[in-house]
């Protein structure tokens, strides 16, 4: 078996995919996340949402998906101590909230389901420096780098909520959202 050793390997480039200095590679980086993980926006939907949904939202009929206790588990599975997204929100605030705080939360993504809708602002991602996958590897090669995204705290526990709702056999799925 063939073992790569990286404790030799250096930690960065000067050269990614051609471009040098330190401007040249940020740009670099930036285009290539930017076509990556662009998402495409949809003002027409978001028209339609806000169509759909009257001005006292507490006379909507909806269905009610998630329930309070599903809240309260994704929270005790989440991981303390983890970066903040673009909302600048610790996990730990929503983890070390109150009863109440659950109830609302619960209503939000009913409210998200059931209308099939999430703000801008919940789906934005910050995308930190590129982590070498391979530091013995070519490290002027843009593939032998992976990017970390940092979502919003809130898009983290739904995503927990939604996980335990879509099984899988793929032992990949325990990696996410973690």
């Amino acid at each position: 078996m063939n073992r790569s050793n990286n404790n030799k390997a250096v930690k960065y480039a000067s050269t990614i995919d051609g471009c040098s200095g330190d401007n040249d590679i940020v740009n670099r980086w930036h285009s290539h996340f930017e076509d990556l993980y662009n998402s495409v926006k949809d003002p027409l939907s978001e028209s339609i949402f806000r169509a759909r949904v009257p001005a006292d939202v507490s006379v909507c009929s909806y269905t009610t998906f998630i329930q309070v206790s599903d809240i309260a588990t994704a929270c005790k599975n989440q991981k303390s101590g983890k970066a903040t997204g673009p909302d600048d929100m610790t996990m730990e605030a929503l983890t070390n909230g109150t009863h109440g705080l659950l109830v609302h939360l619960a209503i939000l993504f009913n409210l998200f389901i059931n209308f099939s809708y999430f703000p801008n602002s919940f789906m934005q991602s910050i995308i930190i420096p590129p982590l070498v996958k391979n530091k013995a590897g070519d490290l002027s090669d843009l593939n032998n780098y992976r990017a970390i995204a940092l979502s919003p705290v809130l898009s983290k526990l739904f995503e927990g909520v939604l996980a335990r709702f879509l099984g899988s056999d793929s032992t990949i799925d325990n990696h996410q959202w973690l």
